[in-house]
């Protein structure tokens, strides 16, 4: 006796001969073909798509934390904006506010920020943005982390915040102290942290003076 097939097996031969009708289409992908038939099947037998795809996620969850392996990616929100930074996704409110927020309709309701407003009267045009690591500035208010803006043609004078290179230490930012005889010591504002003595003039080389920093309150 030749077997019939079922509703689901119906439903299942049904799509493939109607996709089969349709002709090749070459941006229909055998993928994406199996994906209708897997979901004809799952709505022939009067499943929900999106209760099995949860219960799939449930159990993956409980997967990766019995084995240890790190969770799956949130995916992204449909409305969230990915595209590169601008100080211009930013509104800026030219009155000063002493605390809080300015209300719309008690101030004006600001204009597009421009790199301008954050900078504060500093060019960036010609300095160099360095990112700073380690804490032996801290009491400049550089963090570890912050990102300072160096002028490479500035005049260097003693007591100048400068980004330097040292022979034996690396690329440091630290307080320059110029002696009466000339001798250069480069300084912390850490108490944690030893002066560092130049002896060589050759082993000191200056890149230029900090004029700018910025980072996250903490």
């Amino acid at each position: 006796m030749k077997a019939q097939p079922n509703d689901t097996q119906s439903h299942s031969i049904e799509s493939r001969h109607a996709l089969d009708a349709a002709g090749p289409n070459p941006q229909y992908s055998e993928t994406e073909e199996m994906h209708e038939t897997a979901l004809a099947d799952i709505r022939a037998r009067g499943q929900k798509p999106e209760n099995i795809l949860r219960a799939f996620d449930l159990m993956d969850k409980r997967l990766r934390e019995k084995h240890g392996l790190a969770p799956k990616a949130e995916p992204l929100a449909a409305d969230e904006d990915h595209s590169p930074w601008s100080i211009s996704h930013a509104t800026y409110f030219e009155e000063s506010v002493a605390a809080g927020f300015p209300t719309p309709g008690q101030a004006s309701d600001g204009r597009e920020a421009e790199l301008a407003d954050l900078m504060q009267g500093v060019n960036p045009k010609g300095k160099l943005l360095v990112k700073v690591s380690g804490s032996s500035m801290t009491g400049t208010s550089i963090q570890h982390g912050d990102t300072v803006l160096v002028d490479p043609k500035a005049e260097i004078r003693d007591g100048d915040l400068v980004l330097a290179n040292v022979a034996g230490h690396g690329q440091l930012v630290k307080r320059l102290r110029i002696s009466a005889d000339g001798e250069a010591t480069l300084e912390s504002e850490n108490p944690d942290f030893k002066p560092i003595k130049v002896k060589e003039s050759a082993d000191l080389r200056i890149h230029g003076k900090v004029v700018w920093r910025c980072g996250p309150l903490r």
